[in-house]
């Protein structure tokens, strides 16, 4: 199995960059713009990865007839809202922590001025 890692210090100082950018009215640069589109599709991807030992034991568990098909179809809906909820949960985190040091280098780049 392959290990996607991610540089998460990479990713916030981006982020950031990229909100401060935003609020005059510039933007990252296309590779910039590239990375922090990768890491925001890796930190997705973990997220729904990290379940799918959740979805087989769901499978296995069909196919040994634990429960029917309605089960099934309920199950399988839990699972994929409890990723929505993660995936929106850590969403919410890296824009707070986005928003707080995009203002920090922000006050930074005003102090050293």
């Amino acid at each position: 199995m392959v290990e996607i890692t991610t540089d998460v210090a990479r990713y916030l100082e981006l982020a950031g960059l990229a909100d401060i950018l935003a609020n005059e009215g510039k933007s990252l640069s296309e590779g910039d713009s590239k990375q922090l589109l990768e890491y925001k599709v890796i930190f997705s991807h973990k997220i729904y990865f990290g379940e799918r030992q959740n979805y087989l034991q769901l499978i296995e568990d069909y196919l040994n007839k634990k429960f029917d098909t309605e089960d099934f179809d309920y199950f399988f809906y839990k699972f994929g809202a409890k990723i929505g909820i993660k995936s929106n949960r850590l969403n919410k985190i890296f824009d707070v922590t986005q928003s707080l040091l995009s203002q920090w280098i922000h006050e930074r780049k005003n102090f050293l001025s």
